[in-house]
Protein backbone atom coordinates (compact mmCIF):
# COMPACT_ATOMS: atom_id res chain seq x y z
CA UNK A 1 0.00 0.00 0.00
CA UNK A 2 1.09 3.57 -1.06
CA UNK A 3 2.21 6.19 1.80
CA UNK A 4 -0.66 8.94 1.73
CA UNK A 5 -0.51 12.16 3.16
CA UNK A 6 -2.73 13.13 5.94
CA UNK A 7 -3.34 16.63 4.34
CA UNK A 8 -2.28 18.16 1.11
CA UNK A 9 -0.51 21.06 3.40
CA UNK A 10 1.40 21.32 6.14
CA UNK A 11 -0.96 21.45 9.18
CA UNK A 12 -0.92 23.83 12.04
CA UNK A 13 -2.47 22.78 15.26
CA UNK A 14 -3.32 25.76 17.98
CA UNK A 15 -3.92 24.77 21.64
CA UNK A 16 -7.51 25.96 23.27
CA UNK A 17 -5.84 29.55 23.60
CA UNK A 18 -5.68 29.88 19.48
CA UNK A 19 -1.66 29.89 20.12
CA UNK A 20 0.74 27.05 17.99
CA UNK A 21 0.24 24.08 20.17
CA UNK A 22 4.29 23.84 20.31
CA UNK A 23 5.84 20.90 22.05
CA UNK A 24 2.39 18.98 21.25
CA UNK A 25 2.81 15.38 19.89
CA UNK A 26 0.47 13.56 17.03
CA UNK A 27 0.04 9.46 17.46
CA UNK A 28 -1.36 7.62 15.05
CA UNK A 29 -3.56 4.62 15.56
CA UNK A 30 -4.88 1.95 13.74
CA UNK A 31 -8.73 2.53 13.28
CA UNK A 32 -10.99 2.43 15.57
CA UNK A 33 -8.32 0.61 18.33
CA UNK A 34 -6.02 1.92 20.28
CA UNK A 35 -3.15 -0.32 18.31
CA UNK A 36 -0.48 2.83 17.86
CA UNK A 37 0.49 2.78 14.05
CA UNK A 38 3.66 4.60 12.04
CA UNK A 39 4.04 7.92 10.17
CA UNK A 40 6.01 7.87 7.37
CA UNK A 41 7.62 11.44 6.85
CA UNK A 42 7.46 11.25 2.98
CA UNK A 43 5.52 9.07 0.50
CA UNK A 44 8.13 6.68 -0.23
CA UNK A 45 8.20 5.57 3.50
CA UNK A 46 11.59 5.67 4.34
CA UNK A 47 11.90 7.12 7.72
CA UNK A 48 8.83 5.62 9.82
CA UNK A 49 8.49 7.59 13.36
CA UNK A 50 5.80 6.25 16.23
CA UNK A 51 4.59 9.95 17.06
CA UNK A 52 5.71 13.34 15.48
CA UNK A 53 6.28 16.76 17.92
CA UNK A 54 5.21 19.88 16.68
CA UNK A 55 7.50 22.63 16.56
CA UNK A 56 7.16 25.89 17.55
CA UNK A 57 4.67 27.10 14.91
CA UNK A 58 2.59 23.77 15.95
CA UNK A 59 3.55 22.45 12.50
CA UNK A 60 4.42 18.45 12.44
CA UNK A 61 8.46 18.38 12.78
CA UNK A 62 10.80 15.48 12.40
CA UNK A 63 14.70 15.79 13.36
CA UNK A 64 14.30 20.10 12.84
CA UNK A 65 12.36 19.46 9.79
CA UNK A 66 8.73 19.90 9.01
CA UNK A 67 7.04 17.86 7.62
CA UNK A 68 3.35 16.59 5.98
CA UNK A 69 2.84 12.82 7.83
CA UNK A 70 2.32 10.17 5.41
CA UNK A 71 -0.08 6.63 6.48
CA UNK A 72 -0.56 3.49 5.16
CA UNK A 73 -4.37 2.69 6.14
CA UNK A 74 -7.77 4.12 8.05
CA UNK A 75 -6.19 5.45 10.80
CA UNK A 76 -7.50 7.52 14.30
CA UNK A 77 -5.21 10.38 14.95
CA UNK A 78 -4.94 11.79 18.75
CA UNK A 79 -3.16 15.15 19.90
CA UNK A 80 -1.05 14.73 23.30
CA UNK A 81 -0.09 17.52 25.48
CA UNK A 82 3.77 15.91 26.18
CA UNK A 83 5.62 13.31 24.92
CA UNK A 84 5.38 11.67 28.28
CA UNK A 85 1.64 11.53 27.38
CA UNK A 86 1.86 10.27 24.35
CA UNK A 87 4.29 7.29 24.89
CA UNK A 88 2.00 6.32 27.86
CA UNK A 89 -1.38 7.13 25.51
CA UNK A 90 -3.09 8.91 28.19
CA UNK A 91 -4.55 12.87 28.27
CA UNK A 92 -4.99 12.94 24.61
CA UNK A 93 -6.33 16.24 24.31
CA UNK A 94 -8.54 14.90 21.23
CA UNK A 95 -9.01 12.04 19.19
CA UNK A 96 -10.40 11.57 16.02
CA UNK A 97 -11.83 8.30 14.84
CA UNK A 98 -12.41 6.68 11.09
CA UNK A 99 -9.53 8.77 8.48
CA UNK A 100 -9.48 7.96 5.77
CA UNK A 101 -6.55 9.00 3.81
CA UNK A 102 -6.95 11.14 0.84
CA UNK A 103 -5.84 9.12 -2.17
CA UNK A 104 -4.24 11.13 -4.83
CA UNK A 105 -6.81 9.89 -7.63
CA UNK A 106 -9.44 12.80 -7.26
CA UNK A 107 -12.57 10.47 -7.01
CA UNK A 108 -14.17 13.99 -5.15
CA UNK A 109 -15.12 11.15 -2.19
CA UNK A 110 -15.77 13.48 0.99
CA UNK A 111 -15.52 11.60 4.49
CA UNK A 112 -17.29 12.37 8.06
CA UNK A 113 -14.98 11.96 10.46
CA UNK A 114 -16.40 11.06 14.77
CA UNK A 115 -14.50 13.50 17.03
CA UNK A 116 -13.96 12.73 20.45
CA UNK A 117 -12.17 15.03 23.06
CA UNK A 118 -11.38 15.24 26.71
CA UNK A 119 -11.15 19.24 26.47
CA UNK A 120 -13.84 20.83 29.04
CA UNK A 121 -14.23 24.07 27.47
CA UNK A 122 -17.37 23.33 24.98
CA UNK A 123 -16.88 23.59 21.40
CA UNK A 124 -13.49 24.29 21.38
CA UNK A 125 -12.84 21.78 18.45
CA UNK A 126 -15.71 23.35 16.26
CA UNK A 127 -13.60 25.14 13.51
CA UNK A 128 -9.92 24.21 15.43
CA UNK A 129 -9.74 20.74 13.06
CA UNK A 130 -8.56 21.36 9.58
CA UNK A 131 -7.11 18.58 7.52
Amino acid sequence: MAWLPISATVPQYVDANGDPASGYVLKAYSDGTSTNINFATDDTGGTEVSSIALDSNGNPSVTGSVVIPHIQEKFKLALYPTQTAADADSGAIWTVDDITPPDLTDTDTDELVKVSSNDTTGGYLNGKLIA
